[in-house]
């Protein structure tokens, strides 16, 4: 991955890819892992499940709010990203707009790095919760990606998206 971006697309390319990721790609393969359930519990239906349904209940929801809540949330998730640049990449986040220029190799590190950051947050607030998966899963991709041609289809189809015509409302 030898392509540079500037950061405010870069920042598009990242958020735009854990949306598309998390809903065409990993909740299913966590689906047929068994590690989530197909669909989430009614609150009726929560009452009455086993431990181990609620579990993967409650872990279906915290994948949810990783990759599709906080990332679509309208204020954006630019502040987190901010913090997560900064402790990459040593550079403020005063500096971090108007034409930081980015390796796409950084972007998918930095993409890793927004999963360990919120993977720290939970684990401080006391949750029993872990995007391990998600973060093996996407070390994976970047150390043998030949296994994960599916996978980098969504990173190449995102970064097509980014740079298609047309506002996309997300602003870093």
């Amino acid at each position: 991955m030898t392509r540079q971006f500037v950061m405010e697309k870069g920042f598009q390319i990242i958020v735009f890819f854990l949306m598309d990721f998390w809903e065409n790609y990993l909740k299913g393969l966590m689906v047929e892992k068994n590690l989530i359930a197909h669909e989430k519990l009614y609150p009726l239906e929560r009452e009455q499940a086993l431990p181990e349904d609620k579990i993967k209940d409650d872990l279906q929801d915290n994948y949810h709010l990783v990759f599709m809540t906080i990332p679509g949330d309208p204020a954006g998730p630019g502040d987190y990203f901010e913090e997560i640049i900064e402790a990459r990449m040593k550079i403020p986040p005063l500096k971090q707009h108007d034409g930081l220029i980015v390796s796409e190799d950084m972007l998918f590190q930095l993409t890793i790095d927004y999963c360990h950051y919120f993977n720290e947050k939970f684990v401080q607030n006391d949750r029993n919760f872990s995007l391990d998966f998600a973060i093996d899963w996407l070390e994976d991709m970047r150390r043998h990606p030949d296994k994960h041609k599916t996978e980098w289809k969504i990173w190449e189809q995102t970064i097509e998206y980014v740079f298609s015509p047309g506002d996309k409302h997300l602003i870093f």
